[in-house]
């Protein structure tokens, strides 16, 4: 059962960053990525049960107002990027990346999802449910 919908943003000029992301990523990654999308869909309380590490972070400072899921590969980890609704259970892709330390691949990927915030939130482009 869904208790959470995942919807990816088509910017003003029909691109996908999330769905651009997604396809260069290896087979293992994507995997990964599908799997987390079905266990949070899934997953009533994203914050229960614990101790279990929790698998996003809510960011603040810079980038408040997105959100990141986590999720690890052969050691690599990687940040799928978004805005967290939870009055309406959503979650909206804006981007992704793969994370080393401070650098981010692709480079300044948090920076990159924080600017389709904006239009986002003022109803330019559009959203469709993530497949």
């Amino acid at each position: 059962m869904a208790f959470w919908r995942f919807m990816d943003y088509i910017t003003e000029d029909n691109r996908c960053p999330i769905i651009e992301w997604y396809g260069i990523q290896d087979d293992d990654v994507q995997a990964e990525f599908d799997l987390l999308v079905k266990d949070l869909s899934e997953t009533d309380d994203w914050d229960e049960p614990k101790p279990t590490k929790r698998k996003y972070r809510v960011l603040t400072k810079r980038h408040v107002g997105l959100c990141e899921l986590k999720f690890k590969v052969h050691g690599r980890k990687f940040r799928p990027l978004g805005i967290l609704a939870r009055e309406n259970r959503e979650f909206v892709f804006l981007g992704g990346c793969e994370k080393q330390g401070m650098n981010t691949i692709p480079p300044d990927a948090f920076d990159a999802a924080f600017r389709l915030k904006e239009p986002f939130e003022d109803g330019r482009g559009g959203i469709r449910e993530h497949i």
